[in-house]
């Protein structure tokens, strides 16, 4: 590890990929999930974030602490497709601005990764970022959105910079996800141009026709077919130099 200064916050950064932050302190924005997080005592449902859930099939699609070594936050759907949760933290503290880098990475695995939907990144506060039951795709209405998409019978990851609701620009990730196979996908904001990457490696670049909405650390998950399905986060981060 090592430590870097950006305007008035101090970064601990990873070794390798550099590009990775692990903690901020002093002026910044920060959120991270690494050892679970609170819940509500009668209901378990997370009170950190706002938490929009389609359980028409048997079951409960719910989201948990984890029990499992090694993970923090276990989603899991009900059974029927379109089934699912869609999480955000509430509040919208975190906004692409000049000069002021920012981090957003996310270590997850989905076990079945051809049946399932699967958008993460950050967003506006939006409750159906995902078509809930009639299509296999982003519905990304009127939001900004900075993030990573994989739709249904479909393995490949790709990169998503969405403006008032139009995709901007996208690049695929060339290596699928697999079952209960965890990918870590990360974006970095230098203060002008976005990178984003997929386990380590840069997938691709843009500075142009970005996000201007405040954002907040996001996750949508959905059966893709007619039986549970689960979506395990071993970390979540997000931190912003201010």
């Amino acid at each position: 590890m090592k430590t870097a200064k950006f305007n008035d916050a101090i970064v601990i950064e990873a070794d390798t990929p550099s590009h990775r932050w692990l903690d901020i302190f002093g002026e910044c924005q920060k959120y991270s999930l690494d050892n679970g997080f609170p819940t509500d005592d009668s209901s378990g449902d997370p009170t950190q974030f706002v938490s929009t859930v389609v359980e028409d099939g048997t079951g409960t699609s719910k989201v948990e602490n984890a029990v499992t070594r090694g993970v923090s936050m276990l989603i899991t759907t009900a059974a029927n497709e379109y089934d699912g949760v869609n999480l955000q933290l509430k509040g919208e503290a975190f906004k692409l601005t000049a000069n002021k880098p920012l981090y957003f990475g996310v270590k997850l695995k989905v076990s079945d990764a051809t049946e399932s939907d699967l958008l993460v990144g950050l967003a506006e506060t939006d409750t159906a970022l995902l078509s809930v039951a009639t299509d296999h795709e982003a519905d990304y209405g009127t939001s900004d959105v900075l993030g990573f998409l994989k739709v249904d019978s479909d393995k490949t990851v790709s990169t998503q910079s969405v403006v008032a609701g139009t995709v901007k620009s996208t690049a695929d990730y060339d290596t699928d996800m697999v079952d209960d196979t965890f990918v870590t996908l990360e974006i970095y904001w230098d203060g002008s141009t976005v990178f984003f990457y997929g386990d380590g490696d840069l997938i691709t670049s843009t500075n142009s026709s970005l996000p201007d909405g405040d954002l907040t650390p996001t996750i949508n998950f959905r059966a893709g077919a007619g039986a549970a399905k689960t979506c395990s986060v071993a970390w979540l981060r997000c931190f912003q130099a201010n």
